[in-house]
């Protein structure tokens, strides 16, 4: 029985309905089956589901099976599906022919059951080897994710006004993963983190590792900020969450296409740039390549207000909720033990660089700041909680981060 949806399924095409049913009557106990009483109607269920192999007559009204293939040929969808000629002409003269207009095998009319079943188990056997043999080509051993070579190749393809989302990965002081735990460790890492991200995908997205402990994440069609930048959050919480054991971060350089760039190299070019910045600025987060530099832009990271501004962003909010709810929260966060400008200052540098644009912080008191995170409530806030002090304890080892819920 035919399951809609299947692509590891046999299309027979043929307008003689008693040799339709007999090719039909001899495959289904093998392989699942659809059948196809034109060329015009194998063609529109190929383009619904694509077959594993088509097994088609030749010689039919109208459009012949060799058209009918040539047609399939000219859609992405189609291209190069496999198929097995039906042909009642006698002759080396027809086999040949058949062959050279592109058949993995022709079968003559009439033929034995057997003989069709054996010519189909070759073909597909054929087939499958082929793609695994594709599959190795572009497929990283370790991760299982795209290689380098294929996500620069499909994103080259692309037409110019094609919209995308490239992500630049780069993991956070991974290379100490391999000193204190050993290779092996660092290879389980990076298996976990490609887990990760691919969880964390769509069906159209194309995830690559492209060398060491660096991965793409190409969202094709997608540059609306509202969607990609909590997917972004998403993968730095995840992260943080499954390599935790390893004291593990992820960075992320973005760029957009087309505006930033249209080609693989320069889109990896400006997306390094902007992930720079994020490893220079404390790494653990995400940065917009069309952003600027994160030391001369005031609008990025969170907002630093004074003790009045606070309080009345704290009350709009309070009366927002009349019409439409906006969860937040409140901490209050101390660099424990140090009390000096300097100190201060870090924390300050620290908390705007890793909250959001979103977030707030003001001042509360000399050793003290406190922060309004906005759109967080419950076991959000305390996830947000569990990522500030472990992004902290990376770069600060001297001084606890003391924070309290408000």
């Amino acid at each position: 029985m035919y399951i809609p949806g299947r692509s590891d399924y046999i299309l027979i095409v043929d307008d003689d309905p008693v040799q339709l049913n007999y090719v039909k009557n001899k495959l289904k106990d093998h392989f699942e089956c659809q059948c196809a009483a034109s060329p015009e109607e194998g063609i529109m269920i190929a383009l619904k589901h694509r077959p594993m192999l088509i097994v088609t007559d030749i010689m039919m009204p109208g459009m012949s099976g060799t058209e009918m293939m040539a047609r399939l040929d000219e859609e992405e969808k189609t291209k190069g599906i496999p198929y097995i000629a039906v042909t009642s002409s006698d002759g080396t003269d027809a086999e040949s022919k058949v062959l050279k207009d592109g058949a993995s095998d022709y079968i003559r009319k009439p033929f034995d059951a057997e003989v069709l079943l054996q010519r189909v188990n070759n073909v597909i056997r054929v087939v499958k080897a082929q793609n695994s043999l594709r599959t190795m080509a572009v497929t990283d051993d370790l991760t299982g994710v795209y290689t380098r070579r294929y996500i620069e190749n499909k994103i080259d393809s692309l037409a110019d006004d094609v919209e995308g989302t490239f992500c630049l990965l780069d993991l956070d002081h991974f290379k100490n993963v391999n000193d204190r735990f050993g290779h092996e460790a660092g290879d389980a890492a990076l298996c976990i983190f490609a887990r990760t991200i691919s969880r964390l995908s769509r069906s159209d997205d194309i995830t690559a590792r492209i060398g060491g402990d660096e991965f793409v994440l190409f969202f094709k069609g997608c540059v609306d900020r509202r969607i990609i930048v909590p997917r972004l959050r998403r993968i730095i919480e995840r992260t943080n969450e499954d390599l935790e054991k390893y004291d593990v971060t992820v960075s992320i350089g973005v760029s957009l296409r087309p505006s930033d760039a249209t080609s693989f190299a320069e889109l990896y070019q400006r997306a390094d740039e902007a992930l720079y910045d994020v490893k220079r600025s404390g790494r653990g987060s995400y940065k917009f390549f069309d952003e600027g530099d994160s030391e001369d832009d005031a609008d990025s990271g969170a907002m630093l207000v004074s003790n009045g501004d606070f309080d009345n962003i704290v009350e709009f909010l309070g009366r927002s909720n009349d019409r439409v709810h906006i969860s937040k929260s409140v901490l209050f966060v101390t660099n424990v033990g140090c009390n000096n400008d300097k100190c201060r200052g870090e924390l300050l540098s620290f908390l705007k660089q890793n909250l959001r644009t979103a977030d707030v912080i003001t001042q509360s008191d000399n050793s003290t700041y406190t922060v309004l995170l906005t759109g967080t409530d419950g076991g959000n806030r305390d996830l947000a909680i569990k990522r500030i002090r472990f992004l902290w304890s990376k770069t600060h080892k001297d001084y606890e981060l003391g924070i309290v819920k408000g």
